[in-house]
């Protein structure tokens, strides 16, 4: 029984670390927000929600700028009770203006941000999966996926300002 608690408790204990890790890495930023415009090309499979702590969405958004396209890593992080990305920006046709902060801690390959773990029933580790849903649309893209993406994170107060572009 004791040892039932001590694992709760430990699990516990290592949600609340990782939380505070990612509330580290995405919220004492010095940069101000700015302004991208441009395409949700991809999503990254993040772990189930959880009322615990923060939960996760990562995209892969195309910024068009004047010297052309580059790739970003776009992340949400909130708790479950505050509002997500819809899933609804998933569509290559339609652009979006998209207010977020820069954050290097954040940056990722596609590779490794889209790398899951499987395992089998009784716990065994079986190889791995890609956790990546491209959008509606998205046509073949010269998207580095071994390069690490620039990170750009949406704050919870800011995902109401994603607007899709006329």
């Amino acid at each position: 029984m004791q040892r039932a608690h001590v694992r709760v408790a430990l699990i516990f204990g290592i949600i609340l670390t990782l939380s505070a890790m990612a509330g580290a890495c995405c919220d004492d930023s010095l940069e101000e927000p700015q302004v991208l415009h441009g395409r949700f090309v991809a999503s990254i499979g993040e772990p189930a929600l959880t009322s615990f702590g923060l939960n996760y969405q990562s995209f892969i958004f195309e910024v068009m700028t004047p010297k052309g396209r580059r790739f970003v890593r776009i992340m949400h992080a909130f708790a479950l009770f505050e509002p997500q990305i819809p899933s609804c920006v998933l569509d290559y046709k339609q652009s979006y203006e998209v207010v977020a902060t820069h954050h290097n801690a954040c940056s990722a390959s596609v590779s490794n941000m889209s790398k899951k773990y499987v395992f089998d029933d009784e716990g065994r580790f079986i190889g791995f999966k890609s956790a990546i849903e491209y959008s509606k649309g998205v046509p073949t893209l010269p998207i580095p996926h071994d390069e690490p993406l620039p990170c750009y994170v949406v704050s919870v107060e800011d995902v109401s300002l994603i607007q899709p572009l006329q």
